[in-house]
């Protein structure tokens, strides 16, 4: 892949993580509220740890250690909990070739189905094509018939 494709794919992953429904930073004192919410089952509360984990800046800001996993992990259960914000900020985690957790399986029906949703000129277009590249791969290729069979 030549430079300037992997930068637009970079950049397509990582400038939507700075949008979400909680823009604000957020601070120490919020920390405990919405670490409760996103207990409660408050799926945009859960998007905002992610995002505070996910950002040195905003880490420091929240008094927390910047964590990816623990980014993830808010992300996904605010996924879970139906915000489509947390289910875009997991799977531009898994698509970026970057985290050590690279996972086209798992990223690739979000990004199919965002370009099916918004046409083919759609950034998300680029990335699933990216991410089906990849699972024709052998490693990926593999691992996608073992989830298959059941094993």
């Amino acid at each position: 892949m030549n430079m300037f494709k992997a930068t637009i794919i970079t950049l397509t992953l990582i400038l939507p993580l700075t949008a979400n429904a909680h823009s604000k930073p957020v601070s120490k004192s919020d920390m405990p509220r919405l670490q409760q919410e996103c207990s409660s089952g408050n799926g945009n509360s859960c998007q905002a740890l992610g995002r505070v984990y996910r950002s040195k800046d905003d880490a420091r800001k929240a008094g927390v250690r910047y964590n990816l996993e623990t980014s993830l992990a808010y992300y996904q259960r605010g996924c879970d909990l139906g915000d489509t914000g947390a289910c875009g900020s997991t799977n531009r985690i898994y698509a970026n070739k970057s985290y050590k957790g690279y996972d086209p399986i798992r990223a690739y029906p979000y990004f199919q189905q965002r370009c099916a949703e918004r046409g083919a000129g759609d950034s998300h277009c680029k990335v699933a094509k990216e991410l089906a590249r990849d699972l024709k791969k052998p490693k990926w290729r593999k691992k996608l018939e073992a989830i298959q069979s059941g094993s």
